[in-house]
């Protein structure tokens, strides 16, 4: 059977930060069970030129099923893949899964109407789903996990359990989509992240060494089924010197949710690396209880170089209102020790919990300062499809069209930046107030970013222009290097 599997984009201009380990995974799974894939990271490509490649394909090839599905703010995309998929291959079999499903599928089935809708993992669902139709039926009743017409109505068959031992499913189908291109884009670039300019560590690739998280935070939603697993370790091993050897790449995204809520396991992790001689730099998201001194010390020693946190707030109120089974002294602690250790941090501070006032936001506010997290921004909490705060909002009825919503919040830079408040108060406050606080905390990350300024290591020219430059961090004292320009508007001549 020809399969056409598409990952939409996220952004509009071709870009090295998402790459889809989900379908690269399917892939991999229907490759494996006979069937020819040919794959589409619409993120490789600048938004002028992905619906026109997607053209071309579908004109030049026979594909029995198409399947395509993201996260919930890739609506609107998907539904022009799936426009242009009616349009050119009516005869395609549509299928459409990912977060976007997951989180609300007979709303989103509904709206999109493919012909199929994969609720959860989708690697046993696709091979089933596509053996059954190279059998020449189209009994859909018989596969779990999944949404299909039925007499002109949605049909939800039962859901299928977590996939339980993930080194069961073959090793991810990098090439497909486009892994080569997708790290090449990262070349050549100087890379800001998280507010820091990171020294000069190359192209980064991302894997997965486990699935889901145990912890159930009102904001979050876990599209890979609420059961925490992991690969083993042999298994991320065989991953990491695949990825290493095949692209030439030493730097590591680790994107599980959770890299691990226990402290063996990550022990054993950075133990694994030293024993099969990997020497890579990498990133992980940590709990920031979960954190010792030691702990960081041999992460550190493994080449971690930053680390994802969720902060959240200095408020306990706010902490404990949000699920987050930490405290504020949790986060405290966790931010030092990790600047002692030398590793980066990534964290933000959310502002508009339904627990919210000027009383939080205020012990927030003195907490950031009196650790002068000055790299620490705010963001808005978003309500987003599948957590429990979007049930919340739906139940009292803020959310009156989940359509709508769900495609305000896929523009962050609308629903972030362009109104002076998240257009969704979900605090104590009235709107005015939520508004007043809002554009307080937007004043004071612009001030703090520009309130400790890193010291000037060495500086030399190298055109005129331009000056090769050593900086340190005022807040880490890592030392960096980049190429900057001087004066600031030279970078426009």
């Amino acid at each position: 059977m020809n399969i056409l599997l598409i990952f939409p984009a996220y952004s509009r201009n071709r870009n090295g930060m998402f790459f889809p380990l989900g379908l690269a995974s399917i892939s991999a799974c229907l490759k494996a069970a006979g069937h020819q894939v040919t794959g589409i990271n619409f993120n490789n490509y600048d938004e002028a030129l992905r619906l026109p490649h997607l053209e071309q394909l579908l004109r030049e090839n026979t594909f029995h099923l198409v399947g395509t599905g993201g996260l919930s703010v890739t609506m609107d995309g998907v539904a022009d893949i799936v426009g242009h998929v009616r349009r050119l291959s009516p005869a395609s079999l549509v299928v459409l899964g990912g977060g976007l499903i997951t989180a609300d599928p007979l709303v989103q089935f509904l709206h999109l109407r493919p012909d199929i809708a994969v609720r959860g993992e989708g690697e046993e669902t696709m091979v089933e789903l596509a053996s059954l139709l190279e059998q020449g039926s189209r009994d859909f009743s018989q596969i779990s996990g999944i949404v299909y017409w039925s007499n002109g109505e949605p049909r939800f068959t039962p859901e299928r359990p977590a996939i339980a031992n993930l080194d069961q499913l073959p090793m991810e189908d990098l090439a497909t989509f486009g892994m080569g291109e997708y790290i090449a884009m990262q070349k050549g670039l100087v890379t800001t992240n998280y507010h820091r300019t990171e020294r000069n560590l190359g192209p980064r690739a991302i894997i997965a060494t486990s699935r889901s998280c145990p912890y159930r935070c009102t904001f979050c939603f876990h599209p890979a089924s609420q059961t925490y697993r992991r690969y083993s370790l042999q298994r991320s091993m065989e991953t990491i010197l695949s990825i290493r050897d095949t692209y030439d790449v030493h730097t590591f995204g680790i994107v599980d949710e959770l890299f691990d809520y226990g402290p063996h396991r990550i022990k054993e992790f950075c133990q694994a690396l030293a024993d099969h001689d990997i020497k890579i730099n990498w990133v992980c998201q940590l709990r920031v209880n979960k954190v010792s001194r030691e702990l960081l010390a041999t992460l550190k020693k493994a080449g971690c170089y930053l680390i994802n946190y969720g902060f959240e707030s200095g408020s306990d109120t706010i902490l404990d209102s949000m699920r987050k089974r930490i405290k504020a002294r949790d986060v405290e602690k966790a931010f030092h020790l990790t600047r002692e250790a030398g590793i980066a941090i990534q964290a933000n501070f959310l502002f508009g919990d339904p627990a919210e006032s000027r009383q939080t936001v205020q012990e927030s506010m003195d907490f950031q300062q009196r650790n002068k997290m000055f790299f620490i921004d705010w963001s808005a909490v978003i309500p987003y499809p599948g957590t429990p705060l979007y049930h919340r909002n739906m139940e009292k009825g803020l959310i009156s069209d989940p359509i709508a919503f769900t495609r305000q919040i896929a523009d962050d830079s609308t629903y972030l930046w362009n109104y002076a408040q998240p257009r969704l108060n979900m605090t104590t406050m009235s709107d005015q107030e939520a508004q007043e606080v809002y554009l307080e905390l937007r004043e004071m990350c612009d001030h703090n970013h520009r309130q400790s300024c890193a010291r000037i290591i060495a500086m030399e020219q190298t055109t005129a222009c331009l000056f090769h430059t050593t900086l340190q961090c005022p807040e880490c004292n890592g030392e960096m290097s980049l190429t900057i320009s001087y004066p600031p508007e030279a970078a426009n001549s």
